[in-house]
């Protein structure tokens, strides 16, 4: 069976087709195709063909086809739906899709698919549109379109004031204020906008006395601008109030300033004045004295005046002293000591430093001293105390004191030489002399002296020994000894001889032995 949809009747007849027979026996005759009447149910359709094939020995077969098809060339049915589709002001995507809506679609033979496309938002000034199609096509390739458009305005623009809106400065203590606040005008890109206006209570801030009117525009959509208009005026009930250095000064302020102040610090005490009444606007004038003199004591006044737009005047002062003094102490140190030596003591050294006293011709003088650290050059040794005397006004005056000393403590260095100090039996003087021999001596701080004295002759029996001290001193007292020892024999004896041996007369021929042993 073949079906297919909305077909003319050359489409039917090809899919109908044509027959074609085979026999094991011969070429069978196949007789011409019967075609059946269409069939109808509701939009169905269906024809079928038949054919038959005989053999030469006249049997017979059968075949047939059916082809089915639609009919149908009735568009669908389309039906739309939404909100409404005047939308008024900047409505959100949301509310532009859901007025466009939406659609669905009937067919009198199958079911049908309905798509849907948005045309391009349509401008024109504010205003705006945008149109959704549908279209629903049944099985049958049969279309039907349907459309909703919807309106809305697009304004997200405030309205604009024209004009200038500055605020306005009247005199003081004005009554009527009303017609300097004004009206205003604006306009809109999408309509003439409404303009209203709202009046603030009068502000007083101390005696600043302000008023604001302030104009709202609205369109149509909604959209507000606000301007404002202030009119500002004083009412000056009081003195004014004189300043220096953000600090209020009344009658006369006095300031000591200490010892030799610089003018510029003069200066920036006795300051400048700024003037302050409210709302109103004061001047200052400024009258400074000459200085005046009395000793070491300097005095400077300087007035303010100040004149306030209302006729109202106020004074006050500022007075200076200082006291200059630009000769400062003056140091009587006491005569500089003499070297002090050889090793001195700790207060040997602090009272040859000593003291000092100063005089200063404006204030009270205070005397300090430093001692600077001990100088050492070999064995030389220096200190030095400065002495600084302060006035009353800060000015200095130093003198100093140097001590100097040698610091010794170590002996000298004493070597001792001369001949062998084993001299054998009964040597000279010369011999004993030059065996105990000399000596020299080295000193870290100077040349030492060498002395010596020799001991007596110290005999045990034949054995003599002699010894020679050496002592060196160096210029600080500090000594060291060494000595040499010469040892001899002293033996001017000859020995006692005795000889012995067998009777000296032999009598008559000896033999050798004989004569040894006599001997």
């Amino acid at each position: 069976m073949v079906q297919q949809q909305h077909w003319d009747a050359g489409d039917i007849n090809g899919a109908l087709g044509t027959a074609s027979a085979t026999d094991a026996c011969g070429v069978p005759t196949v007789s011409a195709p019967s075609d059946g009447s269409i069939i109808s149910t509701g939009c169905s359709r269906s024809q079928t063909r038949t054919w038959s094939a005989r053999d030469a020995c006249g049997n017979t077969a059968t075949a047939s086809r059916t082809v089915t098809w639609s009919s149908n060339n009735t568009t669908p049915t389309i039906i739309t739906g939404g909100t409404a589709t005047t939308l008024g002001c900047n409505p959100s995507a949301n509310d532009i899709g859901a007025a466009l809506g939406t659609a669905s679609a009937t067919d009198a033979c199958s079911a049908a698919t309905v798509t849907s496309s948005d045309g391009s938002i349509i401008s024109n000034n504010c205003s705006r549109s945008q149109t959704r199609t549908w279209t629903a096509r049944d099985a049958c390739g049969n279309t039907a379109t349907a459309s909703r458009t919807a309106t809305w305005t697009s304004d997200n623009t405030a309205p604009v004031f024209t004009g200038t809106y500055n605020d306005v400065t009247l005199t003081c203590n004005v009554t009527e204020w009303v017609g300097s606040l004004g009206t205003a005008t604006a306009t809109d890109a999408c309509g003439n906008p409404t303009i209203t206006s709202s009046d603030g209570p009068v502000v007083s801030n101390d005696c600043n006395r302000s008023i604001t009117r302030t104009f709202t525009a609205r369109d149509g959509c909604g959209n507000t601008a606000t301007v404002s208009r202030t009119v500002r005026w004083i009412a000056v009930l009081s003195n004014p109030v004189l300043t220096v250095g953000g600090f209020s000064i009344t009658g006369t302020t006095e300031f000591n300033l200490g010892c030799n102040p610089s003018e510029p610090s003069i200066e920036a005490q006795l300051g400048t004045a700024n003037a302050t009444n409210g709302c109103a606007t004061p001047s200052v004038s400024t009258f400074t004295s000459p200085t005046t003199t009395n000793g070491c004591e300097r005095v400077r006044v300087r007035t303010f005046t100040a004149t306030d737009d209302c006729g109202h005047i106020v004074t006050a002062a500022r007075l200076v002293r200082w006291i200059v003094n630009n000769l400062g102490p003056q140091i009587n140190p006491t005569s500089v000591p003499a070297a002090l030596g050889c090793n001195p003591s700790a207060d040997d050294i602090n009272a040859a430093l000593g003291t000092v006293t100063a005089t200063d011709a404006c204030a009270n003088v205070t005397i300090t001293s430093s001692d600077g650290p001990t100088v050492i050059d070999g064995c030389s040794r220096s200190r030095t105390r400065t002495f600084t005397a302060t006035g009353g006004c800060g000015n200095t005056a130093t003198a100093s004191r140097t001590v100097t000393w040698t610091s010794d403590n170590t002996a000298p260095v004493l070597t001792a030489t001369g001949g062998s100090l084993s001299l054998g039996c009964n040597p000279t003087t010369g011999d004993i002399n030059g065996a105990l021999g000399s000596a020299s001596a080295t000193d870290a701080c100077g040349t030492p002296t060498v002395s010596s004295s020799d001991g007596s002759v110290v005999s045990n029996g034949c054995a003599r020994s002699q010894t020679r001290t050496f002592t060196a001193r160096d210029a600080c007292g500090n000594t060291s000894t060494t000595s040499r020892t010469a040892t001899w024999t002293s033996d001017n004896t000859a020995p006692i001889l005795t000889a012995t041996g067998g009777s000296l007369s032999l009598g008559c021929n000896p033999t050798t032995g004989d004569i040894n042993g006599a001997l």
